[in-house]
């Protein structure tokens, strides 16, 4: 499995609104990548926003970093977002819980 992870500041907006906004209009763009595992847009607090993408595939990893660039650009503009801090590669140790969250 792989990861990316990118961070982002933003100057103004509603985070609530720009959550809206990646779940009706990014989310179903990214997984549709092959490999696509899971999404997380996180409120890392003081005007940050922080977002991991898993993938099977390095590939798709990769691919999940370039359409964020293209859709934020587009998509996210008017919120002062900056150019994210980005950590991708191989994710050498997970667990999940066998039967869901809080079970």
């Amino acid at each position: 499995m792989y990861a990316a992870i990118r961070r982002y500041t933003y100057e103004r907006g509603n985070l609530n609104e720009m959550s809206a906004l990646v779940e009706r209009s990014f989310l179903p763009a990214v997984s549709q990548i092959a490999g696509f595992v899971a999404y997380y847009v996180i409120d890392s607090g003081m005007g940050t926003l922080t977002t991991v993408t898993v993938f099977e595939t390095r590939d798709g990893a990769d691919k999940s970093v370039r359409l964020a660039a293209e859709w934020t650009a587009k998509n996210l503009a008017d919120v002062g977002l900056s150019r994210p801090q980005i950590t991708a590669g191989e994710v050498r140790v997970h667990k999940m819980a066998e039967h869901g969250v809080g079970a």
